[in-house]
């Protein structure tokens, strides 16, 4: 617990509240600052947060900007003066594009209008990154398929596929970026994805590395582009894998790091907190920039000093004139996301790259997550909830599709003993199935519903690919779990003193 004290008078509005804004919550809400709630979905789990003063239903994204701006000022009217925290791309754009309307109401950081848009678009961020000399992976941004024919001429595989704006593209495609390996693939990939109309792709070069060689700083900017407070630290996980954010990270100092990004952004004149991503390439010992975000970040809460400050802390206080002098990151600190880590961890266990033992390892040094809490367990109990109903619904599904293909075997009713399996000649075809699926230590089984080898193979998991879908975890197991059970009631049923000679 935090010994940090300050003066929390002036509430604050969270603009997005996945787990980055539940955090802001727990951060302030524990200081006895009065936080407001401004997020799409009425459901969102981190809207059940003991440290929520107010939830209010509005989709910054989605609607006008006049609408927005109009909703934001009645807010404001009614919660009086407060301090205006974007934690999404779009609404840090909103708040850095229309200040002006803005600044009666709420107080925030004002960095140069262009430079938010600047620094979430992908285009610009390289641009920037040239013209300031900060190393990026190379990157080709293609508005056509002879563009990437003439890319691919001398292109070094394998590469990466990934979107300029990834919401666009995974609500039009599902997806979050490929790595492919050959130029057909490649091109193949480019023209099932890409949007003619409006495109949305960019080909970047492919740093060998697992998620653990990408380094992250998380910052605040004051009014002079100077940087207050600097935090470092490295992904051990990501979720999707490669390209996506942190599941579970540790703090570690990085000085490079730290002084690559403070002056980049003093040269750009950025102001307020800033979460931002470089993947280290050893074959020529450069850290890249990956994609900057000029607003709170999702991980944010990864990073705190010896005094409790975070960089949500740190820009509190700064704008409120209450002076802090953050100390260096507290290294070996870790943070994790409990539901999409599972996810990441399980894939990279089906990959061969993660194995159980190191997987359990990994979790030493965790200090805090995303949605638990022991002092605020609503959010965290909403997440599993909502997991287990999917599970619920899977389970029903799988075991539906499972039994309708038993029924359709031949002798799918039969029980066998441990002796009659034996017995069993080998055009007994039924016998003979169970006998190379059931490992020999499990006697008892009921053929075509308690083997989990066939239950396993009706459920549809992708054994190919992989899946990353928890419903894919839960239903084996589960499956697994009653398979046993009905092999202990067949044992039940085969020994009781009525039975004996029925044998089949």
């Amino acid at each position: 617990m935090s010994h940090l004290r300050i003066n929390p008078s002036l509430p604050v509005v969270v603009l997005g509240f996945g787990h980055g804004g539940l955090g802001v919550a727990r951060s302030l809400g524990r200081l006895g600052v009065r936080v407001h709630a401004v997020d799409p979905d009425p459901a969102a789990a981190g809207l059940a947060s003991r440290y929520v003063e107010s939830a209010h239903a509005w989709d910054c994204a989605g609607a006008s900007v006049s609408d927005s701006l109009g909703f934001l000022d009645d807010l404001g009217r009614r919660l009086g003066p407060a301090l205006l925290l974007p934690t999404t791309d779009a609404t840090a754009v909103l708040v850095a594009e229309h200040s002006d309307e803005l600044a009666p109401r709420f107080l925030f950081p004002r960095p140069p209008r262009a430079l938010v848009r600047r620094l979430t678009d992908k285009r610009e961020v390289f641009r920037l990154a040239n013209e300031f000399g900060v190393p990026t992976p190379l990157t080709v941004f293609p508005r056509s398929r002879d563009d990437v024919e003439r890319f691919l001429a001398d292109a070094r595989f394998p590469m990466v596929l990934k979107p300029i704006d990834p919401t666009r593209f995974e609500r039009r495609t599902g997806r979050r970026l490929a790595i492919v390996a050959t130029p057909d693939a490649l091109l193949s990939r480019y023209l099932e994805w890409e949007d003619r109309a409006a495109p949305n792709l960019m080909l970047q070069e492919h740093i060998p590395g697992g998620d653990d060689a990408v380094w992250m700083f998380n910052g605040v900017f004051n009014e002079w582009s100077e940087c207050v407070a600097a935090f470092t630290g490295r992904k051990l996980r990501q979720h999707p894998g490669y390209g996506g954010a942190t599941s579970l990270g540790v703090c570690e100092r990085n000085d490079h790091v730290e002084r690559l990004t403070s002056d980049f952004m003093w040269a750009l004149g950025y102001q307020g907190v800033l979460d931002v991503g470089y993947r280290y390439d050893a074959r020529d010992g450069l850290y890249k920039l990956l994609d900057p975000n000029p607003r709170v970040g999702a991980t944010f809460r990864l990073f705190l000093d010896a005094q409790g400050l975070d960089v949500v802390r740190v820009l509190y206080c700064d704008l409120t004139r209450q002076p802090v002098w953050p100390t260096r990151v507290r290294e070996g600190r870790k943070w994790l996301v409990e539901d999409r880590d599972l996810e990441s961890s399980l894939a990279q266990i089906r990959a061969g790259t993660l194995t159980p033992r190191r997987w359990l390892a990994s979790f030493a040094g965790v200090e805090e997550a995303a949605w638990f809490a022991r002092d605020d367990l609503r959010p965290f109990l909403r997440v599993a909830g909502r997991l287990l109903a999917q599970a619920a619904r899977a389970v029903g599904r799988r075991l539906g599709a499972a039994l309708r293909a038993a029924a359709s075997l031949p002798g799918v009713a039969r029980v066998f003993t441990p002796r009659t399996l034996a017995l069993a000649p080998p055009s007994d075809w039924n016998a003979e199935l169970w006998r190379h699926m059931i490992p020999p230590d499990y006697g008892w089984l009921l053929c075509g519903v308690t083997a989990p080898g066939y239950v396993w193979s009706a459920g549809g998991l992708d054994a190919e690919h992989g899946s990353t879908n928890p419903e894919d975890v839960a239903v084996p197991i589960a499956f697994y779990g009653a398979s046993i059970a009905a092999q202990r009631v067949a044992r039940q049923v085969l020994s009781h003193p009525n039975r004996e000679g029925t044998d089949p």
